[in-house]
């Protein structure tokens, strides 16, 4: 996707996932909006494998503890969790003076207090959507829906067809036969007219 709409196309105030709603006849303050709810409140990402990342710090902790990262107050973060799948806090939390950055997958900002910290981050989408057995195009139905529910599978009328003329009786087959005939007599008829 980033070949289609490269992201140094995109004006630097402009969401980065704008350019998943480019062609949909939107205006710019509705992709604005629709752009930072789904990267920014839903997590959405186009990568759908899920993993977790733990991270552990000792903030301004006079002993050493080798399960975790020594920092200081004062300390500037910028640590990319994942720059591909939606990134969430499953557990723990964050030091004061850090956030998460949903839309980039990155932890930022500057410490401001000691402590011991420790915070669990699932990587993947939180939501995928569902076409409700549709081709899934802007004029389509759909919803957003939990990304460990299921899909709806809607069944179709085609399903009673047979996939191949080989799944075909010789009944059927004649049958078939004779009205593509019929089909093509009608059409020679009406070319002639």
């Amino acid at each position: 996707m980033t070949e289609i709409y490269p992201d140094g196309l995109l004006p630097a105030d402009v969401h980065p996932f704008s350019k998943y709603l480019l062609g949909f006849g939107l205006q710019p303050e509705q992709v604005a909006v629709i752009a930072k709810h789904l990267g920014d409140d839903l997590g959405m990402r186009l990568d759908e494998t899920r993993s977790e990342k733990t991270f552990r710090w000792a903030i301004d902790i006079p002993r050493d503890l080798p399960d975790r990262e020594k920092l200081s107050v004062g300390d500037t973060v910028d640590i990319t969790v994942s720059d591909r799948g939606a990134v969430r806090i499953s557990g723990g939390s964050l030091p004061p003076g850090m956030r998460l950055e949903k839309h980039s997958g990155k932890l930022v900002g500057t410490l401001t207090h000691s402590g011991l910290y420790s915070v669990t981050l699932t990587i993947g989408p939180a939501v995928k959507y569902d076409p409700l057995g549709s081709a899934g195009g802007p004029n389509d139905p759909g919803v957003w829906i939990p990304f460990e529910q299921p899909r709806q599978v809607v069944p179709s009328a085609l399903s009673v067809f047979p996939a191949t003329v080989d799944d075909l009786s010789e009944r059927e087959k004649d049958i078939l036969l004779a009205e593509l005939l019929a089909e093509r007599d009608r059409k020679t008829i009406r070319g002639a007219e």
